[in-house]
């Protein structure tokens, strides 16, 4: 990574600017994986204030990824349920690819989780993102399918990391 990352808390006047990053990393999924009309239906209705709902209501946790220079570049979220680790979200920049922002946020969020006594991490992954959490150590327990928030139905593949 040519630039220096610092991972932070989410903070509720954060939502504006997760949200854009959040909509900007859907849409510029490669089409090999997704056609145009379901990355707009899964982009769709994508609300700044939601993330602090989650916090409050679900506990998830967010962190963020920022540059030296105050850049956001990524954000993972994250909640512990019955000592199984969730990893609800994983988004970076198009121009964070590749370049260890997907890893450390990863790698934040499992460390913490194991800390909270998580056994095992589960996630919802896009079929984008299948190689990265293979690469991770994730296997696939199913192919299965998720409802966007624009309604279309797009396919995902449920994975899972034993701890």
């Amino acid at each position: 990574m040519s630039r220096s990352l610092e991972l932070r808390p989410f903070h509720a006047d954060d939502g504006p600017a997760v949200a854009s990053l959040h909509r900007r990393a859907i849409l510029a999924v490669h089409p090999r994986f997704y056609s145009r009309a379901e990355r707009e239906s899964w982009a769709h209705g994508i609300d700044p204030d939601a993330y602090a709902r989650v916090v409050v209501e679900e506990g998830e946790v967010f962190v963020l990824a920022e540059s030296s220079d105050g850049d956001l570049l990524g954000f993972c979220s994250y909640k512990l349920r019955n000592e199984t680790g969730i990893i609800c979200g994983l988004y970076t920049t198009p121009e964070a690819q590749r370049q260890g922002t997907g890893s450390a946020l990863l790698a934040h969020a499992e460390t913490a989780l194991a800390a909270q006594g998580a056994q095992r991490l589960v996630v919802d992954a896009s079929l984008s993102g299948v190689a990265f959490y293979e690469h991770r150590g994730y296997q696939m327990i199913s192919r299965t399918r998720y409802r966007t928030r624009g309604g279309l139905e797009v396919d995902i593949r449920e994975m899972e990391k034993v701890l």
